[in-house]
């Protein structure tokens, strides 16, 4: 009986678009590694760290896209309409999710920013699309495994500030935007009307270094002294691993994934920030994560029961 129940789970497995799914997990990957690399910054205000991160994000691809002799063909994508508006969402996205971990208890941010499958579900009900029980399954119990997770860091017995209540408004708009911008890529997408993903990183990092540009030069003015090779490393991969890398992936994942499994692969950044932390900077982990890991574990297994014209 398990070897059938397996070969099933693995025939339906097999029909994922293998290269969303590995865009979606790299996302996951460069943004849960994203506060080890601020960890190893000074301590930097949260529009330092974002002019840090896209600065460097544009220093790294430009001379990448040159040596594929691609930089000008992604220029000319930028005449695109639609290339500026998703690459403001993905500056959308950095900017308030940054000043979110300043100004809340990063627990409930987190939390917060992991809600994005729910609003994907929100809109297929507003659009009348039918949902299925692994979608809803899937998303419930991956979301109750970050509860467990993020539990230990919430502070319940704190005075909620104003200060307070609009760093977890910016973590929501963060996955409301981020369940937009699936969508609406997804849907670009089944027409053959969806930009390069390479411009729309592009647009985004020469928008977000043009507009924090005054804040770059203060900060390079201010912290010249500080430079070593640490805060380069560590600016380098903020830059490249946590800014350049997931962009590109976020929106090939949401080319060829459905929206909802999308943003919920992206559940898995909670965990992964968790294992880098502990493995780089020796954090150790509550218990919880055990069988926070579980119940996101089964979810993504759920989720994974899509079909293929859904995903292809």
């Amino acid at each position: 009986l398990l070897t059938i129940m397996n070969h099933k789970f693995l025939e339906k497995l097999s029909l994922l678009n293998k290269t969303g799914i590995i865009g979606a997990i790299l996302t996951a990957l460069g943004w849960g590694m994203a506060g080890v690399f601020i960890k190893l910054l000074p301590s930097f205000s949260a529009f330092s760290i974002v002019a840090i991160r896209l600065a460097f994000a544009l220093i790294v691809i430009i001379p990448i896209l040159l040596f594929q002799n691609s930089f000008f063909t992604q220029i000319k994508e930028l005449r695109r309409l639609k290339v500026w508006i998703l690459s403001l969402i993905m500056l959308a996205c950095y900017t308030f999710g940054t000043i979110a971990f300043q100004i809340a208890p990063v627990g409930e941010v987190t939390l917060l920013m992991t809600t994005a499958p729910i609003f994907a579900i929100l809109y297929k009900i507003w659009r009348r699309e039918k949902i299925r029980k692994t979608e809803y399954w899937g998303v419930s119990i991956a979301f109750l495994g970050i509860c467990f997770i993020i539990f230990p860091s919430l502070n319940l017995d704190s005075v909620i500030s104003k200060q307070h209540i609009f760093g977890n408004f910016l973590a929501l708009l963060v996955s409301i935007l981020l369940a937009i911008y699936a969508i609406w890529f997804r849907s670009l997408s089944q027409y053959n009307l969806a930009p390069n993903s390479i411009s729309i990183a592009l647009g985004t990092f020469i928008i977000g270094s043009l507009m924090f540009l005054p804040t770059t030069l203060q900060l390079f003015s201010a912290y010249s002294g500080l430079i070593s090779i640490k805060y380069l490393m560590a600016s380098l991969g903020l830059g490249l691993v946590s800014t350049v890398i997931p962009t590109l992936c976020y929106a090939i994942a949401a080319k060829r994934l459905s929206p909802v499994t999308t943003t919920s692969v992206l559940l898995l950044e909670p965990i992964l920030a968790v294992a880098f932390a502990f493995l780089i900077l020796g954090a150790v982990p509550s218990v919880w994560i055990i069988p926070g890991t579980v119940f996101v574990g089964i979810g993504m297994l759920c989720m994974a029961f899509e079909k293929p014209s859904m995903l292809n």
